[in-house]
């Protein structure tokens, strides 16, 4: 990320690879003298009962610590995280939607983690369950995520804008003129070095939402606009590995001075700063924009 070159290297006497390698010990070790205690008690004659207890569990052990460390796995436990929080501020007329795919006009799609109608407002909630420093501000296009105390880092898309272009498609797809609400959730708390509006971690988006008047939307409107979205939900228009392929179809985008939202073309343009940036030629109707 262009604006944080000089971020420090730390020094740790257990740096996050070291944590990794000590676990990964401790769990081989505890195979191993799992297999060395059954393979001395099945030539002793003795009753092997309790040691092939002990593999059974050792092994299911190393299987749950692979299969916890999975992204798909990983994401699917902080949705779920998240969507707990948000069930503790629902109204009984409120809908939460989970994981929901919809159409763009340039035929794109945007997968969107939660989605909460009620009366208190329309919440499109992007969920991020990954580990180390995050940097991020409003205006950049990449963010980047800070591993092993400097020593590794890896740029990703920005989740505020990638939400934008969820809540541009959903508001297409409803048809229903309503504000709706930016909220980007980091599973693990890590917001510390990100500088934009609407991220959160669990709580601070639990109070975030409870603090909201719950005077918004009435009940039919809140009907009206998840039976919409509903629609979408119960009759999927593509597979999960479809919308991969869509993500990386619009990174390619982007990149190619396309607009991700809408299909137009992104053209150079001046603020009233006098700063250049790529704004999407659909203006005023689509607001995309990117970083000169």
């Amino acid at each position: 990320m262009a604006n944080h070159v000089t971020i420090p290297v730390m020094k740790h006497k257990f740096n996050r690879r070291t944590r990794k390698y000590i676990t990964w010990g401790l769990i081989f070790a505890f195979l191993l003298f799992s297999v060395v205690y059954t393979a001395l008690t099945v030539h002793d004659g003795t009753d092997y009962t309790t040691s092939i207890v002990i593999l059974v569990i050792a092994v299911l052990i190393c299987a749950g610590y692979v299969v916890l460390h999975l992204p798909v796995v990983k994401g699917a436990i902080g949705e779920k995280w998240v969507s707990l929080f948000i069930k503790k501020v629902q109204n009984k007329e409120d809908v939460l939607i989970n994981d929901v795919i919809v159409p763009g006009e340039d035929g794109k799609t945007s997968q969107i983690d939660h989605i909460l109608v009620s009366k208190k407002g329309v919440f499109v909630i992007e969920t991020k369950n990954i580990s180390g420093r995050i940097y991020g501000s409003d205006n950049e296009q990449k963010w980047m995520q800070v591993l092993n105390y400097g020593h590794v880092k890896n740029p990703f898309y920005s989740p505020v804008k990638q939400n934008e272009t969820h809540i541009y498609r959903l508001k297409n797809v409803i048809g229903v003129n309503v504000a709706m609400s930016n909220c980007v959730v980091f599973v693990q708390g890590n917001v510390d070095y990100i500088k934009a509006v609407g991220v959160y971690y669990p709580y601070s988006l639990y109070r975030f939402l409870k603090g909201r008047p719950n005077t918004l939307l009435n009940e039919a409107q809140i009907k009206e606009i998840s039976d919409k979205i509903l629609a979408y939900k119960e009759k999927p228009i593509e597979s999960n590995k479809e919308h991969v392929q869509e993500i990386h179809a619009t990174q390619e985008a982007i990149a190619n001075n396309i607009c991700p939202r809408c299909g137009g073309k992104l053209v150079l343009r001046h603020g009233r700063d006098g700063k250049a940036f790529y704004g999407c030629s659909n203006y005023p109707k689509c607001k995309f924009t990117k970083k000169a």
